[in-house]
C-alpha cells in the first residue's frame, strides 16, 4: 500500500499509519513555510514567526485540506469526521508526509506552495496585530491571557462561519470569521476598541 493510501485512511479506522504521517507532514509544512516565509518577510525573526504560526495553524491546515478535496475523499469510521476541522488539518498533514515518502521533498513542496497561495495572499498583518495587542494588555494589567469561546459555528466545510466570543479585562466582544482564527481577530479588535 502506497503512503498516500494510509494518509487518506483516518486513525478512526484500524490498522493506519495516519498518526505517523501526520507527525512527518507536521514537520514537512514547518519547514516548508519557514522557507517561504524566511524569503519573503523583510522583518525581524519575531515578525517571521507570526507568519510562521498563522501559516501553520490548523485553521490554515483545514482550508488546504478542502481545496485538496479531503473532505470528501478521506475514509473515516464516522462520515461526519470529514466535516471536522480539526479532522481535515491532520489529514491535511499526514497527505504532506506521505507525499514526501511517496515523491519527495519537491513534490511535497510545490504541493504546499499550490495549496497555501489564497493563505498567503489572505494573510494581513495588522489584523494578526489585533490578538497580541489584547493579549499584551491583558497580561499587563492583569497577568491573564484573554479567553476564546466558539459560541456557534454553521455553513459547509468548504465555506464554514464561526462566532467567537472573547473575554478580557472583565469585557466581552463577539464577531464571526470564515475561520475561528479570523473571528478571534475580528472579536479581539472589537474588544480593542471598546477597550480604547
Amino acid at each position: 500500500m502506497k503512503m498516500m493510501d494510509k494518509a487518506l485512511r483516518h486513525t478512526s479506522l484500524s490498522d493506519t499509519d495516519f498518526d505517523r504521517l501526520e507527525f512527518l507532514g507536521d514537520r514537512v509544512l514547518g519547514l516548508v513555510i519557514a522557507k517561504y516565509v524566511y524569503s519573503t518577510t523583510p522583518g525581524s525573526a519575531g515578525d517571521m514567526a507570526k507568519k510562521q504560526a498563522a501559516f501553520v495553524s490548523a485553521d490554515a491546515c483545514a482550508r488546504a485540506a478542502v481545496l485538496y478535496g479531503l473532505d470528501k475523499t478521506l475514509k473515516t469510521a464516522d462520515k461526519n469526521l470529514k466535516q471536522n476541522r480539526s479532522v481535515l488539518a491532520d489529514a491535511m498533514e499526514a497527505v504532506l508526509g506521505a507525499t514526501l515518502l511517496d515523491f519527495g521533498y519537491e513534490e511535497a513542496e510545490k504541493l504546499v506552495m499550490d495549496l497555501w497561495q489564497d493563505i498567503f495572499n489572505d494573510y494581513d498583518e495588522t489584523e494578526q496585530e489585533y490578538k497580541t495587542q489584547l493579549q499584551e494588555l491583558n497580561q499587563s494589567l492583569n497577568g491573564q491571557r484573554p479567553v476564546y469561546e466558539v459560541l456557534a459555528s454553521s455553513g459547509p466545510a468548504h465555506d464554514p462561519e464561526f462566532t467567537v466570543r472573547v473575554t478580557a479585562l472583565g469585557r466581552t466582544a463577539s464577531a464571526t470569521g470564515r475561520s475561528k482564527k479570523a473571528a478571534e481577530t475580528a472579536a479581539a479588535k472589537l474588544l480593542l476598541v471598546n477597550l480604547k
